[in-house]
């Protein structure tokens, strides 16, 4: 998995990483948002659904950072590779969410 920026995907079917303080129900594809491929999302979307039974992988989703670490913890016990992608979006919610403790992940 690798988080990436709007202009670095080759096509918009992608999860939206969005900052609480950003997302308001209808923007998509804001310059502060980062995005995950579908197509790498297995690995995530198995951990999000062991910390929060009825996730929904199509909608926007918000989530807390406890249960995103709990998310990560799961994740990497699986998949230890993907270490640099939850370092990077650790990365990128102290620089983007401004201290909020939730954020959003929007379905493709």
């Amino acid at each position: 998995m690798r988080l990436r920026r709007y202009e670095e995907l080759e096509d918009h079917c992608a999860y939206e990483f969005a900052p609480e303080h950003v997302y308001r129900g209808r923007e998509h594809w804001q310059p502060e948002y980062r995005y995950l491929p579908w197509e790498e999302f297995g690995p995530l979307a198995q951990a999000l659904l062991q910390i929060i039974p009825n996730y929904n992988e199509y909608g926007p989703e918000k989530l807390t950072l406890s249960q995103w670490d709990r998310a990560e913890a799961q994740c990497l016990g699986q998949h230890p590779e993907e270490r640099a992608f939850f370092a990077s979006v650790r990365q990128w919610l102290d620089r983007e969410n401004r201290g909020a403790d939730t954020f959003w992940i929007l379905g493709p």
